[in-house]
């Protein structure tokens, strides 16, 4: 039976909005994901986010997987996450969103 690929920007769209609502003080700009996989097989979803807070807590970076992954889970999206974040600085050097 084939796999069906997800709408990439539906899902970007969607963990912009969550980050929007779920933490709003790292002030996420704009949210590039690729599915890919990892050295196992097994699915990732790899998730370029560009922070507009430079000084963002470490504390909800690190919640992110815990806020996120269940919105992820609830669109059918099972691969794991692997988030990266980025300044907008960084963004614009690594051409992600700019």
């Amino acid at each position: 039976m084939p796999t069906l690929k997800p709408n990439i920007a539906d899902l970007e769209k969607l963990i912009l909005d969550g980050f929007t609502s779920q933490l709003p003080d790292l002030k996420a700009q704009y949210v590039k994901a690729r599915l890919d996989e990892d050295e196992f097989g097994d699915p990732v979803l790899e998730i370029n986010v560009v922070l507009g807070n430079d000084n963002a807590d470490p504390r909800e970076l690190l919640s992110t997987h815990r806020k996120i992954r269940p919105i992820l889970i609830e669109a059918d999206m099972n691969a794991f996450p692997v988030f990266r974040f980025h300044s907008p600085d960084d963004a614009k050097e690594l051409n992600i969103g700019f």
